[in-house]
């Protein structure tokens, strides 16, 4: 089986381009690295692609450092660079600022209608919307009652005991009587628990 030629050098990637160069003239990864001061791992990830597309200030310098000490245009070498980025540009679609800004847009939108689909979620759990009648418990005070009742106690008109003999039953006892249920009933009574 034969073995698939390169691509021409003109649609060649950088880093397959140099690494390409560097086989030809018989140098090694490591003289390499000695002639241009650039560490072994920079060269390995230049040669690899990883630096493919990318034209920052370093990835330049490595390139034009590359070229030079492998005794090729130096020029020539960082425009074949620039126009893989010129190329790779073209097939990836451009996001422009004004469709970040939508998508940041309709992202806080979107958030801010999940926070209030959420709240309304917890306190719809957390507190029922109409209460029922039969579901409300009532309470008694003992300690009320008891001085509701002694106070109606006091106040009560009753009538006089019924007596064999009508002279037994005076008024003053009767209004005695009313008295001391008023004078027990004049205390507070005790707080509520």
């Amino acid at each position: 089986m034969v073995p698939p030629a390169d691509p021409p050098p003109e649609l060649q990637s950088i880093g397959r381009y140099l690494a390409r160069q560097r086989e030809l003239r018989g140098i090694t990864l490591d003289e390499l690295s000695q002639l241009t001061r650039i560490p072994l791992r920079s060269l390995h990830r230049l040669e690899s692609g990883a630096y493919d597309g990318v034209a920052d200030g370093f990835v330049r310098g490595f390139v034009r450092s590359v070229a030079e000490a492998l005794g090729l245009d130096c020029e020539d070498a960082v425009a074949r660079m620039l126009r893989e980025q010129v190329a790779d540009r073209e097939v990836q679609p451009r996001v422009t600022t004004r469709m970040r800004r939508a998508l940041l847009c309709v992202s806080l939108v979107l958030a801010v209608l999940l926070t209030i689909g959420a709240v309304r979620a917890v306190v719809s759990v957390a507190v029922p919307v109409s209460v029922e009648v039969r579901d409300v418990v009532f309470r008694r005070n003992a300690v009320r009652l008891l001085a509701v009742e002694q106070r109606d106690r006091a106040f009560s008109f009753r009538a006089p005991p019924a007596a064999d003999d009508p002279a037994e039953a005076t008024s003053e006892e009767f209004t005695d009587e009313g008295e001391e249920g008023l004078e027990e009933i004049s205390e507070p009574p005790p707080p509520a628990p």
